[in-house]
């Protein structure tokens, strides 16, 4: 069993988005299936590898460029979890205030098309 570090989700990420642009989004559940040495989610997201791994790879991109996690999504409401835009708020965008579905919508939408469009022009040399 090896389980994966936050570099081999990163590079996972970018693979799927210069693959299938936006149309790269997945679940996380989706993600899990491809990464099946991680543990299923059974209690809260805090608690669960991928949550740290988020953090490190949000962080990575938020110093400079648009945000890989962007397409990893909720099968429950096609949104990133909160911690995704506690990122964007941090690195983004700090006097955004999103409070209600129709801004996290149009967060996630806006940061889905920059990262979509970001890894379309470059090869993965470039990123």
């Amino acid at each position: 069993m090896t389980i994966p570090t936050a570099q081999d989700i990163g590079r996972y990420l970018e693979q799927q988005l210069r693959a299938k642009g936006r149309n790269a989004v997945m679940t996380y559940s989706d993600l899990l299936e491809e990464f099946n040495d991680l543990p299923e989610f059974t209690g809260p997201w805090q608690s669960h590898p991928l949550c740290d791994m988020f953090e490190v790879l949000d962080i990575e991109d938020g110093e400079r460029r648009p945000f890989r996690t962007a397409i990893v999504v909720s099968k429950d409401d096609c949104l990133p979890g909160a911690g995704f835009f506690k990122m964007y708020v941090r690195y983004r965008d700090p006097k955004a205030r999103i409070r209600t579905d129709i801004d996290r919508i149009t967060v996630h939408q806006k940061e889905l098309k920059a990262v979509a469009e970001y890894y379309n022009d470059r090869s993965p040399s470039d990123a």
